[in-house]
């Protein structure tokens, strides 16, 4: 099973300085979708009888 997800990335620009919490916020920000794709594509190669694999890609602009 191969199941393929693409987002439209966004132009970021990371603060000279962030706290600590900004710095967290950011990172939670683009690591959340990418954990909730992984959660979703594993029930489904679960639920089609456990084979398959899970790749995921990153590319900056």
């Amino acid at each position: 099973m191969v199941l393929a997800g693409r987002t439209q990335g966004a132009s970021m620009r990371w603060p000279a300085h962030p706290s600590s919490r900004r710095l967290l916020d950011l990172i939670l920000l683009n690591l959340a979708p990418v954990v909730v794709g992984c959660a979703a594509a594993v029930r489904r190669v679960l639920a089609a009888g456990g084979g398959g694999a899970i790749v995921n890609a990153s590319s900056k602009s």
